[in-house]
C-alpha cells in the first residue's frame, strides 16, 4: 500500500483495499471496453499527456471505472494506484492487473493532505454536481507542484439523451481552465480530442434527441422519464462503442491527435477536453 494511503481506512478483501464505510454495490457488468475504438483512442491520448509531461512513478486514478486507463497507465511503467468506490469496478480493476486497488473514495479520510504526486480524472467531472468543491478536494490532497490530468465531455450544444441520465454538464477548454485555475491549479497544456467525431455526434444524437424531447416528455411521468433516459442511454453507450468499418476508418484517421499530444502541439476542436494542470500554492 503507498504512503500516502491511511491504511486504518480500510480492510484486505481478494486483494482490494476496502473502504466498508463508503463501497457502493453494484450489479452492473464489464463494458467491453477493449472493443471499442472510442476507448482505445481516448487511453492512447491520456497516455501520451502523462509520458510527456511527468517523469515522475506513483501515479492515482481517480473514479478509474472498470481500471482500463489504468491498466493502460500501468503498462506505460507508472505504478498505478486506484481510487473505485463501487466494488465490482474495483473487482474488475484487480482482474486487469492494477496493483493498488481501494475500493473507496479519494477524501481526506483515506489519504494523506499534500501527498500525491500526481491524479487522473478521466470522464468524471461531468458526473459531480459540485464540480469546483470536488477540485479543491482533490487538490487538498495533492503534493505541491502535483500534477491534475483531466478528461471531460465538451460543448453543451453536444447535449443528447446519452448525458441526461448521469452528467451535470458539459464544457468548452475555456470553461474548463477557467474552472481548474479557480481551483489553485495552474493549466500546463490543454486540446480537443475526437476531433472528427463533432458532426456524427450532433448529426446521429443530438439533433435525433432534440426532434423526440418533447414527445417522450409529454407522455412520461418524471419517474418513467428518467427510467427512459436511463435505458436510453445504456442502448446509446452499447451502440456508439461497437465496432465497425466507419469507427474503425475514423479512428485510425484520428491517430494524428496522439502525435500531436506527444509533441506538445493542440487539437483546435473536438468532442473532448484533455488538459494537465499543476497545483500551485
Amino acid at each position: 500500500m503507498e504512503d500516502f494511503i491511511i491504511q486504518n481506512s480500510f480492510t484486505h478483501e481478494n486483494g482490494i483495499f476496502v473502504d466498508n464505510r463508503q463501497h457502493k454495490p453494484s450489479s452492473e457488468t464489464s463494458r467491453g471496453e477493449e472493443a471499442s475504438y472510442w476507448y482505445k483512442h481516448r487511453s492512447k491520448c491520456i497516455v501520451s499527456l502523462i509520458q510527456r509531461w511527468y517523469c515522475g512513478d506513483c501515479f492515482v486514478d481517480v473514479g478509474a471505472g472498470s481500471g482500463y486507463i489504468s491498466m493502460n497507465i500501468m503498462k506505460a511503467g507508472y505504478n498505478v494506484t486506484v481510487f473505485e468506490p463501487i466494488f465490482i469496478r474495483a473487482n474488475q480493476c484487480k482482474e486487469r492487473g492494477v496493483p493498488t486497488v481501494m475500493c473507496g473514495y479519494f477524501s481526506p479520510d483515506n489519504v494523506k493532505p499534500g501527498s500525491v504526486p500526481a491524479v487522473g480524472l478521466f470522464d468524471v467531472l461531468e458526473h459531480i454536481e459540485d464540480d469546483m468543491g470536488f477540485l479543491k478536494s482533490i487538490r487538498e490532497l495533492m503534493a505541491d507542484e502535483g500534477l491534475f490530468f483531466l478528461t471531460v465531455p465538451a460543448h453543451n450544444k453536444l447535449w443528447s439523451a446519452s448525458d441526461d441520465f448521469c452528467h451535470f454538464r458539459r464544457y468548452s477548454l475555456k470553461t474548463l481552465a477557467d474552472l481548474i485555475n479557480k481551483c489553485g491549479f495552474e493549466i500546463q497544456y490543454k486540446t480537443y480530442i475526437f476531433s472528427l467525431l463533432i458532426i456524427p455526434i450532433f448529426l446521429l444524437k443530438t439533433i435525433p434527441d432534440k426532434i423526440f424531447r418533447k414527445d417522450r416528455s409529454s407522455k412520461a411521468t418524471e419517474g418513467g422519464q428518467k427510467q427512459y433516459n436511463r435505458n436510453n442511454t445504456v442502448k446509446l453507450h452499447h451502440k456508439a462503442h461497437k465496432p465497425s468499418a466507419l469507427a474503425r476508418m475514423l479512428f485510425s484517421v484520428m491517430k494524428f491527435e496522439i502525435s500531436r499530444i506527444a509533441k506538445g502541439e493542440k487539437v483546435p476542436f473536438g468532442a473532448s477536453c484533455l488538459l494537465v494542470a499543476k497545483k500551485v500554492k
